[in-house]
């Protein structure tokens, strides 16, 4: 505007008209001419503010102008919800409000923000994310080059069950090319501070997402490749102290360390004693194990080791051990499942954990000298000669060998039906049968004979 309202005000000649007196028209043009003018610049005045004012009946809008010396009490920030998004590129619209929640379809996501504040100016906005399906892997990555994770290396995130809570601050000093921006997972789930930990039953490592599965075991997701991590025996060795105490029905003994890492359930073994034995208690603030009364008597500065109990349906790591085992497949005390002992002879799998008087080990024997004969492709164990009077289990060679020169097949049988020879046979049966006539058996050609004579070449 050129001008105000207040200047055509002050230019009326409020004396004017003078009473009594005959007065000159131009007098009451002139006067008239500032009243409408005066109208006409409050009217314009009006319109802007209804533009510009700060109104309680509506949105307003500042335009980008500054606040200055403002205290805000009891004030909220816009809230935006989109509905469940499938789509896999989330574009995100900061003008749309400062607190946006919203959904997602199972899957990995990209997102991006746009329409921060112009250069020079700082902007914050919180997202609240859930997953469509909890129990179907989720996630969420910050897309855009200019941002920086304060949680990971890599500003991609896994979703966890309930609310994931995204503080996001940007800092455009990019000369319009984009906002740079930083963003915090600040709650997950259950809640609480995410530095890594994306809940508490899963963890984020760089890349790599731990979970806990139904039975205890621990799955590692990297990408979309999926494992499950083997675990072995906890396994803890102590010494016997003092205050070792005996009832009816228990035994109790210290410990020269810390007992918080094992579990009631564990088996023990002590030095000198084949038995085992298990926990049923434990005293923490005195280091105290509390057992069966069968484990009597128990000395000070015995060795005691403790086998915690393992999770169920997880793999076990396999440990190899050169050499054989001195007690063969029986049971020894420091013997876990998984345990593999090896030599060029023969091959240990042990199956199960220390139980006195119990076998254990699996062998699988071969040849201490690798010899031809070998099953051949896909083999995993030896031939044994014909010549061999172990016990194993007789392979093909071994029994045509056997029967082909063998001095004795059978060393007695009571009855024989059908057998084509039977030698010092107390009775034979039929008066025209093969029982009758000379037997002969010989490494040479057949020569002479009566009728009914029976020989037998061995080749």
């Amino acid at each position: 505007m050129s001008t105000t309202a207040s200047t055509y005000i002050n230019r009326i000649d409020i004396g004017f008209p003078v009473k009594g007196k005959d007065n000159d028209s131009q007098g009451f043009r002139d006067n008239f001419n500032y009243i409408r003018q005066a109208i006409d610049a409050v009217n314009s005045q009006t319109e802007y503010l209804s533009k510009v004012a700060v109104t309680t009946a509506g949105t307003s809008t500042f335009y980008g102008n500054t606040i200055d010396s403002a205290n805000f009490k009891n004030c909220s920030t816009e809230l935006y919800s989109y509905d469940l998004i499938d789509t896999y590129n989330i574009g995100i619209d900061y003008s749309l409000g400062s607190y946006q929640t919203f959904s997602l379809a199972p899957g990995d996501h990209s997102l991006t923000i746009s329409n921060w504040p112009a250069t020079g100016k700082s902007g914050s906005i919180r997202l609240s994310i859930t997953s469509g399906n909890p129990n179907v892997y989720t996630a969420v990555t910050f897309a855009d080059s200019n941002v920086t994770s304060l949680d990971t290396t890599t500003p991609t995130y896994e979703l966890s069950s309930g609310a994931n809570i995204f503080d996001i601050w940007s800092e455009d000093s990019l000369g319009g090319s984009g906002a740079k921006y930083y963003v915090k997972n600040v709650a997950s789930g259950s809640g609480g501070s995410n530095t890594g930990l994306l809940t508490s039953e899963k963890l984020q490592i760089s890349t790599n997402f731990y979970t806990t599965g139904t039975n205890g075991e621990t799955y590692v997701r990297h990408n979309n490749t999926y494992a499950t991590l083997a675990t072995l025996p906890t396994v803890q060795t102590f010494t016997i102290l003092d205050s070792i105490t005996q009832t009816d029905s228990a035994v109790s003994f210290n410990v020269s360390a810390s007992v918080q890492n094992i579990a009631a359930g564990a088996t023990f073994y002590i030095s000198g004693n084949t038995n085992q034995y298990t926990v049923t208690g434990i005293i923490t603030a005195t280091n105290t194990i509390v057992t069966s009364h069968d484990a009597w008597p128990i000395s000070q500065n015995d060795s005691v080791t403790f086998v915690n109990p393992n999770l169920v349906n997880q793999p076990t790591v396999t440990t190899l051990v050169n050499g054989v085992p001195a007690t063969g497949v029986m049971a020894a005390k420091n013997e876990l499942a998984g345990t593999v002992y090896t030599n060029n002879t023969a091959t240990y799998i042990t199956f199960a954990n220390y139980a006195d008087g119990t076998i254990n080990k699996l062998l699988i024997s071969g040849d201490s000298t690798p010899s031809p004969r070998s099953l051949g492709a896909g083999s995993t164990a030896t031939t044994q000669g014909y010549s061999d009077s172990s016990t194993l289990l007789a392979t093909t060679e071994f029994v045509a060998n056997a029967i082909t020169s063998s001095t004795v097949v059978v060393a007695q049988a009571t009855t024989a039906t059908y057998a084509v020879t039977a030698t010092n046979a107390a009775v034979v049966t039929g008066a025209t049968s093969n029982g009758f006539g000379t037997r002969t058996v010989s490494f040479t050609t057949p020569s002479g004979g009566n009728a009914g004579d029976i020989w037998y070449q061995i080749l």
